[in-house]
């Protein structure tokens, strides 16, 4: 009976431990509230069976069941450590590998690059009539950040890296392209490039590279 008490508390606060852990960068702060939630159930389980342990040879009327005494308190302990490995082993167990540095180091530039691109292929498009200054910043901004992006160390084998980066480049370049060519629409130049052709190629390679980025480790 009392094993089955220890039992009980044990595996409501494991379970806990290895539920939450994951959910959690903190392992140990759901070591310690499954370590709790262990305890109370362990404890609970006197008030809802006999509290009264069974009369022995030392003991021949029996005594009142403290909850505190050397034996629970053992068993504590124990429910306790425990629920510190149920964490630690589940956040370990789920936990996603680490990139090596120098892939993750690229990932961050590649990031960073990102997000201008992005805005300057919505400017671009939200621009095409403004005057030739507007459109010369996001041309600069776009070069900028090719530039950027042809400075990144992509480590060498790393195939959906290198097609990621791909993507951006294309993107980076071909918004620079659609600010050209609107810049030349706008002073009514002849045989001007295909601005709207150039972002829409643009948009697609982005589009390409939010996949590419999503599917990444």
């Amino acid at each position: 009976m009392y094993y089955a008490r220890f039992g009980i508390g044990a595996a409501v606060g494991l379970m806990l431990a290895i539920a939450l852990a994951p959910f959690f960068d903190a392992w140990w702060l759901v070591a310690i509230f499954a370590a709790v939630i262990g305890m109370i159930a362990f404890l609970a389980s006197f008030f809802i069976w006999n509290p009264d342990r069974v009369p022995s040879e030392d003991e021949p009327e029996g005594y009142e069941q403290v909850l505190f005494d050397t034996r629970n308190v053992i068993h504590l302990a124990v429910i306790a450590v425990v629920m510190t490995a149920g964490a630690f082993g589940s956040s370990v167990f789920w936990s996603e590998p680490s990139l090596a540095p120098e892939v993750q180091q690229a990932l961050d530039d590649i990031d960073a690059q990102a997000s201008i691109v992005r805005e300057a292929a919505q400017a671009v498009n939200a621009n095409k009539n403004a005057d030739e200054a507007t459109l010369q910043a996001i041309k600069d901004t776009a070069n900028a950040a090719y530039l950027a992006l042809n400075n990144v160390a992509v480590p060498d084998g790393d195939v959906p890296l290198e097609g990621m980066h791909a993507h951006l480049v294309d993107a980076a370049s071909l918004v620079e392209a659609a600010a050209a060519g609107y810049i030349c629409q706008g002073k009514g130049g002849d045989s001007c490039p295909d601005a709207l052709g150039f972002y829409l190629d643009a948009y697609d390679e982005l589009e390409a590279f939010t996949k590419a980025r999503a599917s990444y480790a």
